[in-house]
């Protein structure tokens, strides 16, 4: 069929694939289009078993939270069509003025990614790429976004705000808590090498698009970045550090040209 080789070698969608009568097979492409390669990279199953520890839900009170609520501004859809001809589509969020954090693999092979700022689309230039960690720096024109600090002090068991646009859809805030912190061991985006990043392990939902997103604490402050969703728990994600993601960031500042973004991730 048409569908990208990441939707079919999907577990969840093979189980959608058996429950759905004959017919579906439009439906499913359907969604296949909407989603596009938009699904997280296969290197999120680590090589060794998830160590999925049990924590109470989140804090639905981090839903009504002022400082949360006010983050929303500084959070972006980021789209863009990559060398295979496919479209992206993931969350960055600013942490200095013009400077975007995301995931590597929301612009992996994505020359001029589009950001949707207030209500309008900017272009924007790709000034680190870092396909090992997962994570880049986009550089726009300061559209006054108010940038989110980091905050390195978070600890298991906090609560936690997911903030994104998951699966190319609008705004959306879901209530979260840090399971674990865990030297997470799998592959880089093109699932290649061994890579060590030092992530939260989040009991949250976490779906496609919410890639290259801000977990963040009731201050508002950025705890960590989205990267993942767990390969054997819909209630589990993760997140690359606010610690692992500062050196990164602090390079992003003063990186101005524009860089290579490899090849797509299939």
């Amino acid at each position: 069929g048409a569908f990208t080789p990441l939707v079919r070698d999907s577990s969840i969608l093979a189980k959608v694939d058996e429950t759905l009568p004959a017919d579906s097979g439009e439906v499913l492409q359907a969604f296949n289009n909407v989603v596009g390669t938009t699904f997280f990279p296969r290197y999120l199953e680590p090589f060794a078993p998830e160590r999925i520890v049990a924590v109470r839900p989140g804090d639905p009170r981090m839903l009504t939270d002022p400082d949360v609520i006010a983050a929303e501004a500084s959070v972006v859809k980021v789209r863009g069509t990559n060398g295979c001809g496919g479209g992206v589509e993931g969350t960055g969020f600013f942490y200095a003025p013009g400077r975007l954090m995301t995931n590597a693999h929301v612009v992996a092979g994505v020359t001029r990614p589009e950001v949707e700022v207030g209500g309008s689309s900017v272009t924007a230039s790709v000034v680190l790429y870092d396909p090992d960690l997962d994570i880049a720096v986009l550089s726009l024109a300061d559209t006054g976004a108010f940038p989110l600090a980091f905050d390195t002090g978070v600890e298991p068991r906090d609560p936690v705000a997911v903030l994104g646009y998951p699966e190319d859809g609008p705004y959306d805030v879901e209530s979260g808590r840090i399971r674990s912190e865990q030297r997470l061991r799998s592959p880089d985006i093109y699932g290649e090498g061994t890579v060590i990043r030092q992530v939260f392990s989040l009991r949250a939902l976490i779906r496609p698009g919410n890639s290259g997103g801000p977990i963040v604490t009731s201050a508002g402050d950025v705890a960590g970045m989205v990267f993942a969703a767990s390969v054997s728990d819909p209630d589990t994600g993760y997140a690359l550090t606010a610690e692992q993601v500062a050196e990164s960031a602090a390079e992003g500042l003063t990186a101005a040209a524009p860089v290579d973004t490899g090849t797509c991730v299939r």
